[in-house]
């Protein structure tokens, strides 16, 4: 079997997790809300009325570009959110109402010359990798495609993932900047909701430099865009385009899913192509849905991982229609179950599942270093 497209979707096993004082929902078509007011009050009596009585502790209005979103994420200091969503529901007020669920990523091992270019059989299969069985072919052929194109630095590929190491030599030229913002001037020049985002954003720590603190996103990253046939380290699929960085994942490689529906919402206002995203949860979402829906209506591709659970449970933003869900193989082109990184996990399987390819010991780039 030949594979067309490389498992740049590697995570593990986690379940989606809630985050037990958030909850995010969205008003109907024709309830209003312009501004929150100095008390962070919506103005909807029926709603501020909820919040107060539950001791609300924020609330903000979820960015979503230019769209009137009508879509918040509350904060409570206690975990019983069934009855506020419920409450919510009652009102009369709101479409939906869900708990902030929680998903995560996943654990990666840290004519080409790059010297470790041996390690990477996704990319060319001789049979001869030595730390797993191995057939020859079982590959993406991708000396073949690089001899018909390397890629373009007009295509912007966003990776929503635990952030990169935005120093990495294997990156140098290759980040989007987003030439419409200053350096740190304190203003938000461009007037797309983030100050001083000219590197992407970090939604886990709500801040303007996405770095990764814990070494997914830069794996993944490397993957996709490592400099190739640059004399170091490993190549990338593609040698040209433009990496955006967004932080949708923190510390621990858990993110909150309002985080992955405005880094979605972003990428898409900001000129990417193609959104990887290797994330996932086991909760259904109608918040992420409709970020995952805003992407693909503005024609952006959106590739996100399947999980690796060894099950045959959907796992979210994969399971949505129209998202290319990806699944992994080894080196001997059977099914990756398990994993070199856990005896437990295995690739998921399913007719959800649309392509599957080289998953299970990648080699890519380390976050805490410039190898």
């Amino acid at each position: 079997m030949k594979h067309t497209l490389l498992f740049i979707t590697l995570i593990f096993s986690i379940g989606a997790l809630s985050q037990d004082s958030r909850i995010i929902f969205k008003f109907k078509d024709g309830v209003i809300v312009e501004k929150l007011t100095r008390d962070y009050l919506t103005g909807i009596a029926a709603i501020d009325s909820i919040n107060s009585r539950h001791q609300f502790t924020g609330i903000r209005k979820l960015r979503m570009g230019g769209l009137n979103s009508n879509t918040f994420v509350v904060s409570f200091p206690h975990s019983d959110t069934e009855s506020v969503i419920r409450e919510y529901s009652q009102s009369g007020m709101v479409e939906y109402a869900e708990p902030d669920y929680q998903g995560g990523g996943g654990g990666v091992q840290s004519g080409v010359n790059d010297p470790l270019y041996f390690r990477q059989w996704g990319l060319k299969n001789d049979g001869s990798f030595n730390m797993s069985p191995a057939v020859a072919g079982a590959d993406i052929d991708m000396e073949n495609a690089w001899d018909i194109e390397q890629g373009s630095a007009d295509v912007i590929v966003a990776v929503m993932d635990s952030g990169v190491n935005l120093s990495h030599p294997e990156f140098s030229g290759r980040l989007w900047i987003n030439t419409s913002e200053i350096v740190n001037n304190g203003i938000d020049d461009d007037g797309n909701g983030y100050i001083d985002d000219v590197f992407g954003w970090d939604y886990a720590n709500e801040q303007n430099i996405p770095i990764d603190d814990h070494g997914h996103g830069t794996n993944v990253a490397g993957i996709i865009a490592a400099n190739g046939n640059n004399g170091t380290g490993y190549t990338g699929v593609d040698r040209n385009c433009k990496i955006m960085v967004l932080k949708g994942l923190d510390s621990n490689n858990f993110g909150s899913y309002s985080w992955w529906v405005e880094a979605i919402f972003y990428a898409a206002d900001n000129g990417a192509d193609v959104i990887n995203l290797s994330v996932g949860g086991s909760s259904f979402s109608a918040a992420l849905q409709g970020a995952v829906n805003y992407a693909l209506s503005n024609g952006v591709v959106v590739v996100a991982c399947m999980m690796n659970t060894e099950t045959s449970a959907p796992y979210y933003p994969a399971k949505y229609a129209n998202v290319i869900a990806v699944g992994s193989t080894n080196p001997d082109d059977t099914r990756s179950s398990p994993f070199f990184w856990g005896s437990a996990s295995g690739s998921n399987f399913g007719s959800h599942i649309s392509v599957i390819a080289p998953g299970n010991f990648i080699y890519s780039l380390a976050h805490n270093s410039n190898t």
